[in-house]
């Protein structure tokens, strides 16, 4: 699973330097062998992968805020014509 979500990440063209940045510390901390999933609440270790999806319909899309103790909220909201995915 740590070389798919590697190759995953590398595969990924940094538009910009700090984006460039950004990726090789990302694969850094990959090839650490640190663990890259929460094993514990509320953030062991400090730093882990997380999911994030984005549900589209149409022109739309569904946001979600993942927050304690509300449990998130849900927003749908319309797409402009120039917006690209």
């Amino acid at each position: 699973m740590r070389q798919h979500i590697y190759n995953e990440v590398k595969a990924i063209i940094p538009l910009d330097k700090h984006e460039e940045q950004d990726q090789h510390a990302v694969l850094a901390w990959i090839n650490s062998g640190v663990d890259l999933c929460r094993v514990e609440k509320p953030a062991t270790p400090p730093k882990h992968l997380v999911a994030y999806f984005v549900l589209v319909d149409g022109d739309y899309l569904l946001l979600v805020n993942h927050k304690k103790p509300n449990y998130g909220y849900q927003q749908v909201v319309k797409l402009n014509c120039g917006t690209s995915l």
